[in-house]
């Protein structure tokens, strides 16, 4: 019908991200007559229950009555087993219900060995058009136990566990320096004969070896294969 094709190019370009996603549930609940010891043993069933993350915000509700709001992040897979769990041990008798975006750093964890232990440190990157940034947060469970064991300050113990990651990371990086001066070192001499007595230190095994020859330049030594 038409004497030529007609065709339609599109591109999608996504700037690359260190920064994840993911689709979460937040259920709401305002209660203005539970005491604060059932409320603080709702807390504890529904992060056992598998909630991301639970709060407590205090509001006025209806004829100025100072109340709660109850907040809960989690997955859809685990909604209906929380709803329940608000349903039966609190006096709410309604949940708002909302689903959400949200933005996730990269993070990996990592153990450090301090003066007073191993602590387990939670690290997060974030990358953009200046660079990677780090945030290094040690993990509270593991700072309590050794401030406990010890008898010192729980602050005392995490800025230990801050400061253990920083001079650790330092060691790495002077590691690696010093892998890269040598490899640029080995890189060097081999591009320029077949090797330098100072950097590859194979004067031992040429002199052994009938095979090779060696020629000197100004203090620097090639070796070449025999015919």
């Amino acid at each position: 019908q038409y004497s030529r094709p007609s065709f339609l190019r599109a591109m999608l370009l996504e700037e690359k991200s260190t920064v994840g996603s993911d689709e979460i549930v937040k259920l709401e609940s305002n209660i203005d007559d539970c005491s604060p010891e059932v409320l603080g043993y709702v807390m504890d069933r529904l992060f056992e229950a598998g909630a991301l993350d639970v709060c407590y915000s205090p509001i006025f509700m209806k004829k100025n009555r100072p109340a709660t709001m109850l907040t809960v992040l989690c997955k859809e897979d685990k909604r209906l087993s929380l709803e329940r769990i608000i349903f039966t041990e609190t006096t709410t008798i309604g949940i708002r219900r909302m689903t959400m975006q949200r933005s996730l750093l990269a993070r990996t964890f990592e153990n450090v060995q301090t003066e007073l232990g191993e602590v387990t440190m939670k690290v997060c990157s974030y990358v953009d058009q200046n660079g990677t940034q780090t945030f290094v947060y040690p993990e509270f469970e593991s700072v309590k136990k050794l401030a406990q064991t010890h008898d010192l300050p729980l602050k005392a113990v995490f800025d230990l566990a801050v400061q253990a990651k920083h001079h650790d990371k330092k060691k790495k990086k002077a590691a690696v320096a010093r892998t890269s001066e040598s490899l640029g070192r080995r890189r060097h001499c081999s591009s320029v004969f077949w090797g330098c007595r100072q950097c590859l230190n194979v004067g031992a095994f040429v002199s052994s070896n009938s095979m090779f020859r060696q020629t000197s330049f100004g203090g620097l030594h090639s070796y070449g294969i025999d015919a």
